[in-house]
């Protein structure tokens, strides 16, 4: 788990995060995971480079907004590609709903299937 995954309190409390003041972050992989209350998450920001299972199972979750580009690699410890399940089983998101950099729309809608994610969720910002 991420640092500030570790971080979080998953309870009934509403919280607000400004992750663009987190100096120096990268990884959120697992960062959301499971948390059902989620509706609305943060901007996420362009220095994020992995979001492996970020959202996953956030059933709640309507809106995501995506700073960073799309990154291929695989992580080292299950050779897995970092953004793999990021919106697994988010079964609020709709047509439109996660905004990415424009240059990057693309290759956001082309590695849909990895994130878990429909081609048609993603829109240029």
């Amino acid at each position: 788990m991420s640092k500030l995954g570790g971080k979080l309190n998953y309870s009934t409390k509403k919280v607000a995060l400004k992750l663009e003041e987190i100096q120096g972050l990268t990884n959120m992989k697992l960062c959301f995971y499971n948390c059902t209350s989620l509706t609305k998450a943060t901007v996420i920001p362009s220095s994020v480079t992995n979001i492996k299972s970020c959202f996953e199972n956030c059933k709640k979750i309507t809106t995501v907004t995506l700073k960073c580009n799309y990154n291929s690699e695989k992580d080292d410890v299950f050779i897995e590609p970092v953004f793999k399940d990021a919106f697994k089983n988010c079964e609020n998101l709709t047509a439109g709903s996660i905004k990415v950099p424009a240059e990057q729309l693309q290759t956001y809608k082309d590695n849909a299937a990895i994130m878990g994610a429909q081609a048609d969720w993603f829109v240029a910002e």
